[in-house]
């Protein structure tokens, strides 16, 4: 066996004999698996379908063109851009769409569940002003007053929503409604909930927000990559390209702004995707979703847990160590060593270092697609609350963990993964 093989068998091992909560990891679906850097990936193109700046893309443009319109049947919108590598790109090429650097942008703190790629320390705060909103002290909720005074005396000229660490719902038409009130584009990033939206368990921003970024990977079960939406305003005219729409200017952005080549077998993976979203199958996999979340809620509220929201509304909950010992760092570290896959996360006002932090993420799109349900949930639930309650910690990372205990919460989860292998999904 080769060596590059030997990692190939290695990683499918530990995916196998784990169980992954982290939220914003999934298992690709086996229709779209048996089409991964398929043979459609050999073929290089550049620019938008029907003006390439390669030869032999026919085939190619019509995949792109019918994958454009199921995103917009899926997600009911007017415009959308499949090219984006990432959520992260598709979420440059809008900013850079319609600002220059320097302008300013206001977007949700780390702190209080925002993501990297919405300010600092990533690029993006480093070529913009950036201001942040965090959620209140005492509900732990968005606080649309505080929003709205902060960007009357910011005066952005953009507004991100959405996060990557919030386990409630999103009012995407509050946060259009401070956007229109200090003229400013508005940006919905619902990376982690594109799943949510598109089975209608979560409120769509795609006619309140401006643009519309996603991560095809997360609850969308689908392909690495990521889509730009419009929906009544993607033919407004660009305040900074006058002889454009805001739709073309997003896709000028794409290309040739931030990347050149397509991957054309990612595209196509993506229209798979797209086409099994629109299925019962797929609507009945979000209900799970979140009643597997929510069972998880219940489980820890009941043991007493302390909750970031004190619940949840969508796939995550967000465990707070602010008041004790433990650190998210430990808690991550030790449930590893169980066979349980989580990570560790910032919490709201969280006075220890990100590289610690004071809180734990668990999400469950990834388990809900190895078929786990409410009972298997509470069983799991079970044992992370044996794992953190026999840990002596040391300092902020160090740790001793009863190794009885791990032994037997080991042979807890051996049973669960073979139960419900990854390679029947």
């Amino acid at each position: 066996m080769k060596k590059y093989e030997k990692f190939f068998y290695l990683e499918k091992k530990r995916q196998q004999e784990t169980l992954s909560f982290i939220a914003a990891e999934n298992i690709l679906s086996k229709k779209i698996r048996q089409f991964d850097s398929s043979i459609i990936g050999n073929k290089t193109t550049e620019g938008i379908s029907r003006h390439r700046y390669h030869g032999g893309s026919n085939i190619i443009d019509r995949i792109e063109l019918e994958c454009i319109e199921s995103a917009k049947n899926l997600f009911n919108a007017r415009f959308a851009n499949v090219q984006a590598h990432s959520c992260t790109q598709a979420n440059q090429a809008v900013i850079f769409s319609v600002l220059n650097p320097g302008d300013k942008i206001l977007s949700m703190s780390l702190k209080s569940g925002g993501h990297i790629t919405h300010g600092n320390p990533s690029i993006i705060g480093q070529l913009f002003n950036v201001e942040s909103y965090n959620v209140n002290l005492n509900t732990e909720l968005l606080d649309f007053e505080s929003i709205r005074n902060i960007a009357i005396k910011f005066k952005p000229k953009l507004i991100i929503c959405g996060a990557s660490s919030y386990p409630r719902k999103i009012d995407f038409k509050k946060f259009r409604e401070i956007a229109d009130d200090v003229g400013a584009y508005l940006l919905a990033d619902i990376a982690h909930i594109a799943g949510l939206v598109a089975s209608n368990h979560h409120i769509s921003p795609i006619n309140h927000a401006h643009f519309t970024t996603l991560s095809t990977y997360k609850t969308l079960r689908g392909p690495r990559g990521g889509l730009i939406l419009m929906g009544n305003d993607f033919d407004k005219i660009s305040k900074k390209f006058p002889k454009k729409t805001l739709s073309k200017a997003v896709n000028y952005q794409i290309c040739p702004g931030l990347q050149s080549a397509i991957h054309s077998d990612h595209i196509f993976e993506k229209l798979v995707c797209f086409e099994l979203c629109n299925t019962k199958k797929f609507n009945n996999y979000q209900k799970q979703i979140i009643s597997n979340a929510n069972q998880l809620s219940i489980e820890f509220n009941n043991m007493n847990y302390s909750l970031f929201t004190k619940g949840t509304d969508n796939h995550m909950i967000i465990l707070d160590f602010k008041d004790n010992d433990m650190t998210g760092y430990i808690a991550e570290k030790a449930l590893e060593e169980c066979n349980i896959i989580v990570n560790r996360n910032v919490v709201p006002f969280d006075t220890r270092k990100p590289q610690i932090t004071s809180g734990l993420r668990i999400g469950v799109p990834s388990v809900t697609s190895r078929g786990i349900k409410e009972k298997e949930i509470k069983l799991v639930c079970k044992l992370i609350d044996e794992i953190l309650s026999n840990i002596n910690v040391i300092n902020d990372k160090e740790y001793e963990l009863n190794q009885k205990i791990k032994k037997s919460v080991l042979l807890e989860i051996k049973k669960l993964t073979t139960n419900f292998p990854i390679d029947e999904i």
